[in-house]
């Protein structure tokens, strides 16, 4: 999973010499006050929905159990997301307020009036969604988000059924097709993204999708498929210290990765992390508005830090970096694998779809490239 949707937020620093003796105009040394520390700088992610219409493989709302102290369906409330902008206004910097995490934004039926909270505080508004929903192209993009990514894993239906699952690739083909039509006719600025997520089994669909995205205007990005939540990740990584059950299907996922996630830690733990951009750089909430642990993990009573607009930044961000599941975390590297930030990963990728086309690398029920099956596929 990679965060894109915004500027990562760093605290600046202060000018050299800060504190130092200096000369008045008067002659009179004086001892310069040292200026206030800058406010923590930050993005949020906040789910506007509790769920999602789609189930991809990949994702907990398609590889966990439709567990209600999981996923807590219902919908964020206009005044409950202007409350937490307000307050995150008078703690913090904000960066920018991506309207989304595990879940569809678009499913929400006002979703135009919370990009509007959001622009009309001059603060940079994104979306990311797997378009499958798209109800009304002309009010949406006159909401005017900064940024609009659109994820998908293939161009032809039977590719993007893998990773998709339960989605319609024609019928987000023919949504970008509106979207990108209402974008001009309404003026908007929007940077429409699209995101293709790819697996040692799609590189074939990754030509003829790029090409119909970009004759739209959409901008192309693509990035390895990662297996979610952290949980998963971490099995994995543990298997002797299981935090989730990996099912066969979950095996079958695994199998369909490029960058294998054991492959992927073995490189990202040699690498010491002792601090993680996920969790200095982002706040994540959910519908409720409660703060969880990450973006890449549940939101679980477990990883739940507590209601947003009660609990100051500070008390927020101690229990954050105190929580039991970041010290596994990190001594595996996985805040490098998430932000796909150490050298290496892209071999490993890269080795494993070569493998898949050459035939030595099957696929549980695919067949590689230059196969019959594949040879016989319409692109």
């Amino acid at each position: 999973m990679r965060r894109d949707a915004m500027e990562r937020g760093q605290n600046r620093t202060h000018s050299a010499g800060m504190g130092e003796e200096q000369s008045s105009a008067v002659g009179i040394t004086v001892e310069a006050r040292p200026a206030p520390p800058s406010p923590p700088r930050f993005s949020f992610y906040i789910d506007i929905f509790g769920y999602c219409n789609l189930r991809c493989p990949s994702c907990p709302v398609g590889n966990w159990e439709d567990d209600a102290s999981v996923f807590h369906h219902g919908v964020m409330s206009r005044a409950l997301l202007e409350a937490i902008l307000d307050k995150a206004m008078a703690e913090c910097t904000i960066a920018g307020v991506a309207l989304f995490n595990w879940t569809e934004p678009l499913l929400h039926p006002a979703i135009h009036e919370l990009i509007g909270v959001v622009r009309s505080r001059a603060i940079h508004c994104a979306i990311s969604t797997n378009l499958n929903v798209l109800r009304d192209s002309d009010l949406l993009m006159r909401a005017n988000p900064d940024w609009l990514r659109v994820s998908v894993s293939g161009f032809t239906q039977e590719v993007y059924a893998r990773g998709h699952a339960a989605g319609d690739v024609e019928v987000v083909k023919t949504n970008m097709r509106r979207l990108a039509e209402a974008k001009a006719r309404t003026g908007a600025t929007t940077d429409l993204e699209l995101y293709f997520h790819k697996y040692v089994d799609n590189e074939a669909d990754e030509a003829p999708m790029r090409a119909y995205a970009e004759a739209l205007g959409y901008r192309f990005a693509s990035d390895w498929a990662l297996m979610m939540p952290l949980e998963k990740t971490l099995t994995i990584a543990d298997p002797a210290n299981p935090r989730a059950t990996l099912t066969r299907a979950d095996h079958a996922t695994i199998g369909r990765l490029a960058l294998k996630t054991a492959e992927a830690l073995a490189v990202t733990s040699k690498h010491k992390v002792t601090s993680c951009s996920l969790q200095e750089d982002f706040i994540v909430l959910d519908v409720n508005g409660n703060a969880i642990l990450c973006c890449t993990c549940l939101a679980s009573q477990a990883n739940t830090i507590g209601s947003y607009l009660t609990m100051p930044i500070e008390a927020i961000q101690s229990a954050r970096r105190s929580h039991p599941m970041c010290k596994p975390c990190m001594s595996v590297g996985f805040p490098l694998l998430a932000n796909y930030a150490v050298d290496g990963l892209d071999d490993l990728a890269q080795r494993e779809r070569a493998a898949f086309r050459c035939g030595t690398q099957p696929v549980a029920g695919l067949a590689p490239a230059g196969s019959a099956q594949m040879a016989d596929r319409q692109l």
